[in-house]
């Protein structure tokens, strides 16, 4: 019998230190995929991650002035990711590597939550791809 799988976004998957936040903006890459922009770095020294796949979300102030509308955009971009994120897991679960990933919303209007998982979706899979690339 298949058991369903469980998705949760556990506190130790979140980046939560300044240091990993620094690591990832001087070495890691980016790439847009819609309104969602992707920041990520393979291989991260062990001892700041907790995690194979470790993550941020952002809603630039500039773009997106409200709180309560960043927050609610955070909630999306949150949810479509816990939703998609198994493959790209068990992906660097099996490669016995490690990635960071700072996902922040790049639009200035407030996108409804198909469009912002259909960007998650995409830019997931592209992950994976470049994880394959980098092998």
């Amino acid at each position: 019998m298949d058991e369903k799988q469980r998705n949760f976004l556990k506190k130790n998957e979140r980046l939560r230190f300044r240091r990993g936040f620094k690591y990832l903006f001087e070495h890691g890459s980016s790439f847009r995929v819609g309104v969602l922009k992707f920041f990520y770095v393979q291989d991260m020294p062990e001892e700041w991650v907790h995690s194979p796949l470790s993550i941020a979300f952002a809603v630039p102030k500039r773009n997106v002035k409200r709180a309560v509308v960043r927050n609610t955009l955070k909630r999306r971009m949150r949810e479509a990711y816990r939703q998609h994120k198994h493959p790209l897991m068990a992906k660097l679960q099996r490669k016995q590597r490690n990635l960071v990933v700072l996902i922040s919303y790049q639009g200035r209007r407030v996108a409804e939550y198909r469009e912002i998982e259909k960007a998650c979706l995409r830019g997931l899979k592209k992950l994976m791809y470049l994880i394959d690339q980098k092998s």
